[in-house]
């Protein structure tokens, strides 16, 4: 989301719109941690006003499919920060993402390859696309 929102012409918006071109809208779940990362961003890094940047978060969360931060995903995102050293937000995310029984979460920065409880961390921009995101765009 964030790249796909940048606004200082960085190469990578282009591949991330690109990307979520190829990707079927119903196969796009958004964590809501991650939008609420996305929106902080926008505000503080990207220097969006406050209510665009509330909009433009709103326009994805209409588009696409959301998963909350329930309880049992916080309960299985203690075990990704106790077992596998991750950070809390990130962990949350990825906790989500199984929640949402999703194969893939894509991600630049966190740990490309991982695989947990049936989900499969992938950075996209990576030089050599991922085998699962192929998968999931052809």
């Amino acid at each position: 989301m964030i790249y796909a929102e940048d606004m200082f012409g960085d190469p990578r918006r282009d591949q991330a719109i690109a990307l979520l071109n190829l990707i079927p809208p119903n196969r796009i779940v958004i964590p809501v941690q991650a939008a609420g990362e996305a929106l902080n961003w926008l505000i503080k890094k990207g220097k969006v006003p406050k209510a665009l940047a509330s909009q433009r978060i709103a326009n994805w969360l209409e588009l696409y499919a959301s998963q909350p931060t329930s309880l049992a995903v916080v309960a299985a995102a203690r075990e990704l920060v106790s077992h596998h050293d991750f950070q809390v937000w990130d962990s949350v995310i990825l906790a989500a993402s199984a929640e949402a029984s999703a194969d893939i979460l894509i991600s630049e920065d966190m740990q490309d390859g991982f695989h947990w409880r049936g989900v499969t961390i992938v950075n996209p921009f990576r030089p050599k696309p991922s085998p699962h995101l192929q998968k999931l765009i052809s």
